[in-house]
């Protein structure tokens, strides 16, 4: 058994909490605060990227439809750093490497300090705007938080599975994004938030997600084996 790292729970106190969310607030307001020049600038758009303008990969994901886009996704990180801090705090066990299995898993997604989750941030951003760039070139352009959201709450829950609560929100997770891709969104979700609602997104950042869980996990279940003699 691999022991819980004591600074996950540090990381994850209240302070890092409500600092990590006041950030995101003031990110997203000033960005709706510069209106639709600053969304232009900074959306996804495939022309632009086309030309150079790579700061877009990262940029995209700041800038949001209008206010109520900006604010539903607050409100969906806000949760994702609630189950965050749950499991920051939470005692248990670890197992298979780095990727937990128990309730106290945080700090196994690579969460587990400031320039760690800052990291994972940007890796989630590039990998939405990799999948849109790659796999889907009919979406020429995107805005809005929700696609690294999703993967942030894949982060989060997959290594509390165990728990049959964190489980289920997980599947609820995971269902609503594939009813999104069998069924289209809500046309009443994109009245709310004044544009189309990109499925695509979804799919990518919990993709990305998967992938540096299972990057993670490897890595240290090579790190820790016994050597042969």
């Amino acid at each position: 058994m691999i022991s819980e790292p004591p600074r996950a729970a540090r990381f994850f106190g209240t302070g890092c909490k409500w600092l990590a969310l006041g950030s995101a607030c003031a990110v997203f307001a000033v960005a709706c605060l510069g209106g639709d020049r600053w969304r232009l600038a900074l959306r996804y758009e495939r022309a632009a990227l086309a030309d150079g303008e790579w700061w877009r990969i990262v940029t995209a994901h700041l800038v949001h439809l209008g206010w109520v886009h900006a604010a539903l996704n607050l409100v969906g990180l806000a949760l994702c750093l609630s189950l965050a801090t749950q499991a920051g705090h939470s005692r248990g066990e670890r197992t298979l490497g780095s990727v937990a299995t128990g309730p106290s898993a945080s700090a196994s997604a690579g969460l587990d300090s400031v320039w760690s989750a800052l990291g994972v941030l940007i890796l989630l951003m590039a990998g939405v705007s990799g999948g849109l760039w790659i796999f889907s070139p009919g979406i020429v352009h995107y805005v809005g938080f929700s696609g690294v959201l999703y993967g942030l709450l894949v982060l989060v829950l997959w290594p509390q599975r165990r728990d049959p609560w964190m489980a289920g929100a997980l599947a609820l997770v995971l269902a609503w994004m594939a009813w999104q891709q069998i069924a289209g969104p809500m046309a009443s979700e994109e009245r709310m938030i004044g544009g189309a609602i990109v499925g695509a997104a979804h799919v990518y950042g919990v993709a990305t997600a998967l992938a540096w869980l299972a990057a993670v996990s490897y890595t240290h279940l090579r790190a820790h084996e016994t050597p042969e003699h």
